[in-house]
């Protein structure tokens, strides 16, 4: 997904107009400029004033205005505009709705004073689909363009882009079954990231462990056939103080008898979220290491 940005309405399949329920200038023009068309502006005022919709987080309305360059509009409710969560999570609201209207190319009209940042993160992680196997059927957003008077320059913009990239990268992560992500698997992926400038990988394989005595990622992998490992990733940026994250890898539990709840045996993929989370985080500073020179273990 690629994310624009421009002062003046750019047309496109579906336009996503963000409203917040207080605090909201009644006056439309005031809070949007001159971005929403004359048709829009009337129907939003019309359905707040009949109470159709009062701008309350989790609230969507498509409406249907006679302007041109779009086929699909919907109000978007944040809630509270300085509240950047309910921002955030309308902005994916936003998104799988059009997604399900097979909309590829959106544009956002938000006012002033509301997170741009949370809606671009929103945006992103909500366009997030995992699947396995044959993705004929996924519906991806292509493009959202950000429709402000807000000055939002190009590099801000690309950090919380590659921000919210590195959340859906290490989603991927922590999705995939153990089928999928075995510690050989979790190894290349550390390995693909150690291509980029300043960052490094080694490698602890199972006499390494052995030797120093590391019997609890030893015991966790006795029942599989594939080896435990350690990984740790290191990016030279700086000559600061590093920063270190550390984070439990266990792809899956394979070490002796099963201690846990049925209901909690489906979800242990999920046990390696932290590895995949410092996984992230090497993402992002890979895409970024130019604008954040730091040094991270």
């Amino acid at each position: 997904m690629k994310v624009h940005v421009s002062t003046k309405f750019i047309a496109a399949d579906a336009v996503a107009v963000f409203i917040p329920e207080k605090p909201f200038s009644p006056v439309l023009k005031k809070s949007f400029g001159t971005l929403l068309s004359p048709e829009i502006a009337a129907e939003v005022a019309v359905r707040m004033k009949n109470g159709d919709f009062v701008g309350k987080k989790n609230e969507i309305l498509q409406i249907f205005p006679t302007t041109k360059g779009f086929s699909k509009c919907i109000l978007v409710g944040t809630g509270d505009i300085k509240n950047t969560d309910e921002t955030r999570r309308a902005s994916a609201l936003a998104v799988r709705a059009l997604k399900k209207m097979k909309a590829k190319k959106i544009t956002f009209i938000f006012p002033e004073g509301m997170s741009w940042q949370s809606l671009v993160s929103g945006a992103i992680a909500g366009g997030y689909e995992f699947k396995l196997g044959d993705t004929k059927e996924r519906i991806s957003v292509d493009l959202i363009t950000l429709c402000s008077t807000q000055k939002i320059s190009s590099a801000m913009l690309s950090e919380e882009v590659a921000r919210a990239q590195a959340v859906n990268f290490t989603r991927d992560l922590v999705n995939l079954p153990a089928g999928h992500m075995s510690p050989d698997d979790l190894e290349q992926s550390a390995r693909t990231l150690a291509k980029a400038k300043n960052i490094s990988i080694k490698v602890l394989d199972a006499k390494q462990l052995l030797k120093l005595k590391m019997g609890g990622i030893m015991g966790v992998g006795k029942g599989s056939a594939i080896p435990p490992r350690m990984i740790i990733l290191e990016y030279k940026g700086s000559k600061d103080a590093p920063i270190a994250l550390v984070g439990k890898g266990v792809c899956f539990d394979s070490g002796g008898y099963n201690l846990k709840p049925t209901k909690h045996i489906e979800a242990m993929h999920s046990d390696m979220a932290g590895g995949g989370g410092g996984g992230g985080g090497f993402f992002f500073v890979k895409a970024k290491q130019t604008t954040h020179p730091t040094n991270l273990g």
